[in-house]
C-alpha cells in the first residue's frame, strides 16, 4: 500500500495517511504538495499535483527537531542545483 499525506496538514509528529493501492487511485488537489511513502521503510518523497496526477519533485522529506507545520519541512534535493 502506498501512503499519501498532504504536506500542509502535518501537525507535530502526527501524520494522517491515506492508503491507496496505486498512485492513480488518488485524486489530488491541483497545485498541492503531498508526502508519498511507497513502502513502509522507504524515505518519504515529496510529490506535487499537476494535471490531476501526482508528479515527483525528486525531493525527500527530512524532519529535524520540533515539527509544527509545512514551514518546518526540510527538503533534501535529489540532485544539487535542481529547483522544485
Amino acid at each position: 500500500m502506498i501512503r499519501i499525506a498532504p504536506i500542509d496538514q502535518i501537525h507535530a509528529d502526527m501524520v494522517v495517511w491515506r492508503c491507496v493501492k496505486r498512485l492513480g487511485d488518488f485524486k489530488p488537489i491541483e497545485g498541492a504538495e503531498y508526502i508519498v511513502q511507497k513502502t513502509r521503510n522507504a524515505a518519504p518523497l515529496i510529490y506535487r499535483a499537476a494535471n490531476g496526477k501526482l508528479r515527483s519533485t525528486g525531493d525527500t522529506l527530512a524532519r529535524w527537531g520540533f515539527f509544527d507545520g509545512p514551514e518546518d519541512v526540510i527538503r533534501v534535493p535529489a540532485r544539487p542545483g535542481r529547483k522544485s
